[in-house]
């Protein structure tokens, strides 16, 4: 059963990345469109909350939930702004570092190293995103090089952000439920991006129902919820190494779905080696994972 919302989560994570570039393509804000994901995401979880109950959270939970707001809101930026630069299908495959960075994290706070087969993986992981960046390295255009660079840079951020973030949703899921986890969690990016959404995007929100937006806007906060809820259950009922292995096939997917559904096309060149590379790095991923 596990494998079947490991699976749910993937593709969730799939969704949410190809409408949220859909939407951006439509000229709407970032600022707006993690709003609008966290504020629907909100309604879900508080309805499942309402049905299944919601526990009241330990007097640690609060410092957790701050620490993650603050990291989560750096990581949501920095993704959004740039899917919004770059083509999912050359962003995406990058994200196949974020086990190089959880366990750089892991041996920072705790001292642990990764094993054997691990160090392969992880050397794996930057062939494979070696792969994908060097390929898209223009030699005539030195602007062109340095929009990369600024989106390698916001993927960094993203990715450091992330590492850390994997203990804070098991300190908060166990200080409190996952349901009032999610729930508050989303509650209070929709309190940090309101301001940042009507300010910087200049949204106007007393016409917030007559915006001629794609209807995919409103099932980002679903898809949302259903990622992080398949995969808490997944984790509860399965291995967690086993889950991320499933999970990290995401990556995969979503490179192709992007090329497919989103119609980006690169070069036949390019395009072979975004798909061969994000491949070898997913490789690398379950090596990690499974050895965990």
């Amino acid at each position: 059963m596990w494998i079947i919302f490991a699976v749910i989560s993937a593709l969730a994570i799939t969704a949410r990345t190809l409408y949220t570039k859909k939407i951006l393509n439509e000229k709407i804000g970032p600022f707006f469109t993690i709003w609008i994901t966290v504020f629907i995401a909100m309604i879900f979880s508080g309805v499942v909350g309402l049905i299944v109950g919601f526990t009241t959270p330990t007097a640690d939970f609060w410092p957790i939930l701050l620490f993650r707001v603050i990291l989560d809101s750096i990581a949501l930026v920095s993704f959004t702004y740039a899917i919004k630069q770059k083509e999912v299908s050359l962003v995406v495959p990058m994200l196949a570092f974020s086990p190089v960075f959880a366990s750089i994290s892991g041996f920072v706070m705790v001292g642990q190293l990764p094993s054997d087969i691990g160090i392969i993986g992880i050397c794996i992981i930057v062939l494979g995103g070696l792969m994908v960046v060097l390929a898209e390295v223009d030699y005539h255009s030195f602007r062109a090089n340095i929009s990369l660079l600024k989106t390698i840079g916001l993927l960094l951020v993203t990715l450091i952000c992330w590492s850390f973030l994997a203990s804070l949703h098991k300190l908060g899921i166990d200080n409190s439920s996952s349901v009032t986890y999610l729930f508050l969690g989303n509650l209070a990016f929709s309190l940090v991006f309101f301001l940042p959404a009507l300010l910087i995007d200049k949204v106007d929100f007393k016409k917030f129902t007559k915006l001629k937006i794609s209807p995919g806007v409103y099932l980002l906060g679903l898809f949302l919820v259903i990622e992080f809820g398949s995969q808490l259950i997944a984790i509860q009922s399965g291995l967690v190494g086993y889950v991320s292995a499933i999970k990290s096939s995401n990556i995969v997917i979503t490179t192709i779905a992007a090329i497919v559904l989103l119609k980006e096309r690169p070069g036949k060149f390019k395009l072979a080696i975004r798909i061969a590379g994000t491949l070898v790095a997913v490789i690398g991923v379950v090596l990690i994972v499974l050895t965990r």
